[in-house]
C-alpha cells in the first residue's frame, strides 16, 4: 500500500471494474463521510458519450490518463473505505493507490457526479449531503 493512502476524498486507485475483465481503471474517491465513500471510475472514450453532464478527461488532467476518457457515472457506487483499504493489502494487491486528483479535477468529478442522470439516486443523495455538509464548514 502507498504510504498515506486512506481512500480519502480526492485520492485515486487502480482496480478492474467489479465483474469486468482484468483491465485496471482509475477510480476516484469523489466524496467521503466517515467510513462511507462515493467512487467513480474513468473509462476510455470510444465514440460519443450520451450524457450531457459527462466529464471528459484528456492527458494532463491526471497522470494516469493517456488518451480521451470520461467518468463512467452509471458505475459510480457507494462503498466502505475499509473495503478499499483491504483491497490494497494482499500480495499482490487487488487495488493499487495512485496519485490524488487536483482540486480542479475533484471539483469537476463532484459536479458531474451530482448532475448526471446516469448516477444512481442513492449516490446522488449521498454526494449532495456531503456537499451540503462541506459548504457549511
Amino acid at each position: 500500500m502507498s504510504p498515506g493512502f486512506s481512500a480519502a476524498q480526492g485520492e485515486t486507485f487502480l482496480m478492474p471494474r467489479p465483474g469486468a475483465y482484468a483491465k485496471e481503471h482509475l477510480w476516484i474517491v469523489a466524496f467521503a463521510d466517515g467510513d462511507q465513500v462515493a467512487i467513480v471510475n474513468v473509462t476510455t472514450t470510444r465514440g460519443s458519450v450520451p450524457d450531457p453532464a459527462a466529464v471528459h478527461l484528456v492527458p494532463g488532467d491526471h497522470p494516469f490518463i493517456q488518451h480521451a476518457s470520461h467518468l463512467f457515472f452509471a458505475d459510480a457506487r457507494l462503498t466502505d473505505r475499509t473495503k478499499i483499504l483491504a483491497l490494497t493489502r494482499p500480495d499482490p494487491p487487488l487495488a493499487n493507490p495512485h496519485r490524488a486528483c487536483s482540486e480542479e479535477l475533484l471539483r469537476r468529478v463532484q459536479d458531474g457526479l451530482i448532475a448526471s442522470e446516469f448516477t444512481s439516486i442513492e449516490v446522488v443523495e449521498f454526494c449532495r449531503a456531503c456537499r451540503d455538509r462541506d459548504d457549511l464548514v
